[in-house]
């Protein structure tokens, strides 16, 4: 997305404490879903913030749609945070919207 001429993306991240992978919609454990905004900040240039998500966006195949202030109290926050790394560090769709692998 394209928003005042800034790039942005946003991330939804499930977390499963007991997934399984025959049966991705079935909940054994606890799953939740984190959300997030990537883009400018003014002030701080390109950051990622916790973000609430639009609506309830819940089932069974995301879990809890944490709010953010759910999710800043989460234990499971640094995994989230984990992901969202790898995702900025070696999606190329990403770092290619962002412009973040020279051309």
């Amino acid at each position: 997305m394209h928003h005042g001429g800034e790039h942005e993306a946003y991330i939804d991240v499930i977390l499963d404490d007991q997934f399984d992978p025959d049966s991705p919609t079935t909940v054994v454990g606890d799953r939740v879903t984190f959300s997030c905004r990537y883009g400018f900040i003014e002030g701080h240039g390109y950051a990622c913030s916790v973000a609430t998500p639009p609506g309830d966006c819940s089932n069974a195949l995301r879990g809890a749609q944490l709010s953010r202030e759910e999710a800043l109290q989460h234990e499971w926050l640094p995994r989230f945070w984990d992901v969202v790394d790898l995702i900025i560090e070696k999606d190329p769709t990403v770092r290619k919207h962002f412009g973040l692998d020279p051309q």
